[in-house]
């Protein structure tokens, strides 16, 4: 009972995607409701997410972009090519977080090989979506 109470580092899941999957069942199973119905859904801080089981998860990279405190910002001339992010919080809910028009949904990869894919998160914006579309923003559990 433990794993799911400190932060965790995806990469060091042998298959991350079965965790997902799993915490979707377990989240089901609390709220007392089908898989179906629930929605992952991420948020910089906990009190953001409605949700029975919440993860907070570390170490993540971000590829085309760069983190202005909770929202998306351009990248500066002399920043790297990757940036690490802050903890993010991830959990099923059946309520999705709503404010699509200022979000934007992030594909999240294994590696910055971008071969495998395995889920989508959203995250605050100011600008246009298309702006970050072209500047291919996504996140990665490590760099290889």
């Amino acid at each position: 009972g433990s794993l799911l109470k400190d932060e965790l580092d995806l990469n060091d899941l042998f298959r991350p995607l079965t965790f997902l999957n799993s915490l979707c069942q377990l989240t089901a199973r609390q709220a007392h409701c089908p898989m179906d119905v629930l929605n992952l859904v991420s948020a910089w801080s906990k009190s953001s997410i409605v949700s029975p089981t919440l993860v907070i998860i570390k170490s993540l990279i971000m590829q085309g972009a760069e983190m202005n405190g909770t929202q998306l910002k351009e990248t500066s001339r002399d920043a790297p090519e990757i940036v690490p992010l802050p903890p993010l919080v991830i959990g099923y809910s059946k309520v999705a977080l709503s404010d699509k028009m200022n979000s934007l949904q992030v594909p999240v990869y294994h590696d910055a090989t971008r071969r495998q894919f395995l889920f989508e998160i959203q995250l605050p914006i100011k600008e246009d979506a298309d702006t970050w579309i072209l500047s291919g923003v996504a996140i990665f559990l490590s760099q290889v």
